[in-house]
């Protein structure tokens, strides 16, 4: 790196690492405040609740790179600009696209941490988070088996369309799909179009049996009227190994998709999550390309120009991100550009702000 990249980049650090430790401030009053309810009115225990905030955190730092870039840079920027030192750099015949690179450096590393926390802290903090969670809910009522979510238990894996709680202890269930899980080969596949359970008995209605071959394509497909599971836990037991798309890896959910995708249950919510697995770390980028000439553009109406274009910045990204994951998991837009539009659309208005002020 050169000195000019040396200088910029180090400009970038202090309102960077001030963007980390504003949002973590920001987030930590927001959840303990989302959770006063179970101590004041529901009488959990304080321990319990403070370790559900805490482990609830780290599940959402994968925000805090983008947001912390994008304060980086746009408050480095405007001082640089009312200091008049981008003014000295261009009259020396320094083009912006030229100070774009060091930017680009330091968005690509905080990428870089933003990726690895998705893929490594945010999972296990957010498997544990749930835990604890519903360790806190089963304190308060019974827990029902959840429609369309799918969960496990000892060598099956299991998915319900529908469920209705007839009694105590039973349930009336519809779609049910259920995956024996082997060491060697494919699962072997059964599928129902009904099913009671009573305890730990699962008794299967209408239903098939198929086997798959080394391709994982149909074999064999044999027909059943009646079939019974024994299984160890009860319905509201599998509610506690429930795991959903924030709980995984990318790889971990990539393996789950494809066994959606093999028996034909609908994947597209599940594919948006995928997707923005990789599209939020991919944002710290993006919005440096986007916040450097918006900074430079704005600078000149006050201190607080840098300061406004992040906030401003992060309120419109942050409603793409909504508006695409409703869209996507809806199956309105295909997943890809559910969640690659906001990156793609920012990334444009920077390139455009970037040509218009060279």
């Amino acid at each position: 790196m050169t000195i000019l990249d040396r200088y910029l980049a180090k400009e970038l650090v202090l309102p960077f690492l001030a963007g980390i430790a504003g949002f973590v401030m920001m987030m930590i009053p927001t959840i303990l405040f989302g959770m006063l309810d179970l101590i004041a009115n529901r009488s959990v225990s304080a321990v319990l609740v403070a370790k559900a905030a805490l482990l609830r955190l780290p599940g959402l730092m994968v925000w805090a790179p983008p947001i912390a870039t994008l304060f980086g840079v746009s408050l480095g920027m405007s001082r640089l600009t009312r200091d008049n030192e981008i003014a000295a750099m261009r009259m020396s015949g320094i083009p912006l696209r030229r100070m774009l690179a060091p930017i680009l450096i330091v968005g690509a590393a905080a990428s870089a941490v933003s990726l690895l926390i998705n893929e490594t802290i945010s999972p296990r903090t957010n498997r544990r988070f749930m835990q604890v969670w519903r360790e806190i809910v089963t304190s308060q009522y019974i827990p029902e088996v959840q429609q369309n979510v799918f969960f496990t238990s000892e060598n099956y894996c299991f998915y319900v369309g529908k469920v209705e709680r007839v009694g105590k202890g039973r349930f009336r269930l519809r779609d049910v799909m259920v995956y024996e899980l082997r060491s060697a080969g494919f699962p072997v596949l059964t599928t129902a179009k009904r099913a009671v359970s009573t305890g730990t008995v699962w008794k299967l209605m209408d239903g098939f049996q198929i086997y798959l071959d080394s391709r994982g394509r149909s074999r064999i497909e044999v027909p059943f009227k009646e079939m019974t599971l024994d299984l160890s836990q009860t319905p509201e037991e599998f509610f506690l190994s429930q795991r959903l798309p924030e709980e995984m890896s990318a790889a971990e959910l990539k393996r789950q998709i494809e066994l959606y995708q093999r028996s034909g249950i609908s994947v597209g919510a599940m594919q948006v999550e995928y997707q923005f697995k990789f599209a939020i770390p991919f944002a710290c980028l993006v919005l440096a390309i986007v916040g450097m000439p918006l900074s430079v553009h704005f600078s000149r109406f006050g201190g607080f120009a840098g300061l406004l274009i992040g906030i401003v910045l992060s309120f419109f990204y942050w409603n793409a991100y909504f508006l695409g994951q409703k869209l996507g998991a809806g199956g309105r837009v295909p997943a890809f550009l559910a969640a690659w539009t906001p990156n793609i659309l920012f990334a444009a208005i920077g390139l455009y702000m970037l040509w218009r002020e060279e």
